[in-house]
C-alpha cells in the first residue's frame, strides 16, 4: 500500500472467496468525503480501471486528504462532535469479450 503518513487513506477490498483464478472483476472507483460546512463531497476518482482478482483484492488511495485538514472541525469534514461521512462508489465494468476466439464454420453448399 502507499505511504499515507499524514493523510487520510481510503481502500476497498473484495471478498477473495468470490474470486477464483482466472476470474477477475474490472471496476472504476470514486472515493468521497463529505464536507458539511460546504455541503459538498470532496471526491477523488481514480483514472484507471482497477482489476480485482484472487491475487489483488485491495485497491485504493494512500493520500486522499491531509489528516490535519480532515481532523480540524473548522474545515467541515468532522461535524457534530466526532462524526464524518465517507464512502466509495464502485462501478463494475462488464467482463471483456475475447472476440478473437469467437468464430463460426460455414459450409458452402455444393
Amino acid at each position: 500500500m502507499d505511504d499515507g503518513s499524514g493523510f487520510i487513506s481510503m481502500y476497498v477490498e473484495i471478498d477473495s472467496k468470490s474470486l477464483t483464478p482466472p476470474n477477475e472483476i474490472s471496476v472504476e472507483l470514486r472515493f468521497f468525503v463529505y464536507n458539511k460546512k460546504k455541503n459538498k463531497y470532496f471526491t477523488i476518482q481514480d483514472v484507471e480501471v482497477k482489476r480485482f482478482n484472487a491475487l489483488k483484492t485491495v485497491w485504493g488511495l494512500g493520500r486522499v486528504l491531509l489528516y490535519d485538514t480532515f481532523n480540524n472541525p473548522g474545515n467541515g469534514y468532522i461535524f457534530e462532535g466526532d462524526q464524518c461521512e465517507f464512502g466509495v462508489h464502485v462501478i463494475v465494468s462488464p467482463p471483456p469479450t475475447d472476440e478473437a476466439g469467437i468464430g463460426a464454420v460455414v459450409d458452402k453448399p455444393v
